[in-house]
Parts: structure tokens; sequence; C-alpha cells
């Protein structure tokens, strides 16, 4: 596991402890011109409601289901390429 994967886990994980479990939470970090790694803040409320406002209800499925797909398609290839996992 990378370090900004580990960091972004902890973060979580310590955020959970304080405020309970999070179906969804964004993260934001930066990264300085010294190669440091900075928490700038957690985002509870997904983009997603925005979404729903802003767009049509295809467009809105279509967040919510293209994470999904995503995290299939890498299942997919670490199970079936050796190189990777």
């Amino acid at each position: 596991m990378n370090f900004s994967c580990a960091y972004s886990i902890t973060i979580y994980e310590s955020l959970e402890k304080v405020y309970g479990t999070f179906g969804e939470i964004g993260i934001d970090f930066g990264i300085d011109q010294a190669g440091e790694i900075w928490f700038i803040e957690p985002n509870s409320k997904s983009a997603k409601v925005s979404l729903m406002k802003a767009y049509d209800q295809e467009t809105f499925h279509q967040a919510f289901v293209n994470p999904l797909l995503y995290a299939k398609y890498l299942y997919m290839q670490k199970n079936t390429d050796p190189d990777i996992g």
C-alpha cells in the first residue's frame, strides 16, 4: 500500500472513531513543493447532491454506477493479470 492510500485510510478511520460510520466521504489533501502531504478537510456531503439538482436522472444514476464499474474493472484486472496486485 502506498503512503497516500495509507494516509487517506488513517484519516478515514480517525474520522469514523469520532463521528461514526460514513457511507461515503471525500478527503481533500494537497501536496506541497517538498512533497509533503497535507490534510485539508473531509466532506461527508457528497457532490452527488449537487448532481441531483443540476443534471438529469441518467447523469445522477451514472454518478453512482461509474465508481462501481471502475471497482469491478480493477477487481477483474487484479484477478486476471498476474503482474497486477
